[in-house]
């Protein structure tokens, strides 16, 4: 059954059979759910292997519904692959198993969002992003930099390229008057 799990996909996270209230109908259908490091995937009809995904980036909000119909949660989706907004209703096989659904789709969001940020930042630090696609040499990790597509580029050479900043001008000079 895991064969409709694409192999680009981490481990599951969270796993099971949720009840998905049908968008037009408003009827219950039983669908295999998987929430991974970041997507959350269900089967698209029962015992498909085609599996219809939403990128954990996008979730806007995961909520338990109150009252006595508290074996129910929502996740609502927006965002460019997601659109304006897309909720998907379910209903669990408990209230904690609904909140076990919301608490780790909040945490997988949350951790996934902290990843990015810190990405983005490492490459910000180290300078990555600059660096062309055919460098070898990783920016900002070695005394060469971005040393090109052989990464043999001399000291002397590293100092006087392109990609160094311009020496600062002399300063103007001082103590002679008109």
């Amino acid at each position: 059954a895991m064969a409709a799990v694409d192999p680009g996909f981490s481990e599951p996270i969270l796993s099971g059979r949720l009840r998905k209230k049908g968008q037009l109908t408003g009827l219950y259908y039983d669908r295999y759910f998987l929430l991974d490091d970041t997507t959350l995937q269900y089967e698209s009809a029962a015992g498909s292997r085609q599996m219809k995904s939403f990128y954990l980036e996008e979730l806007d909000s995961a909520e338990q519904l109150t009252g006595k119909q508290s074996s129910e949660l929502v996740f609502t989706f927006r965002g460019p692959t997601s659109g304006p907004e897309w909720r998907i209703h379910v209903r669990a096989r408990s209230p904690d198993a609904a909140r076990d659904w919301v608490l780790t789709a909040l945490d997988a969001r949350e951790r996934l969002r902290a990843k990015q940020t810190l990405s983005v930042l490492s490459a910000e630090a180290t300078g990555t992003q600059s660096c062309p696609p055919s460098a070898s040499t990783a920016c900002g990790t070695d005394a060469q930099g971005c040393g090109g597509a052989t990464g043999v580029t001399s000291m002397s050479e590293a100092s006087t390229s392109a990609s160094a900043p311009p020496p600062p001008p002399p300063p103007p000079p001082s103590g002679k008057g008109p």
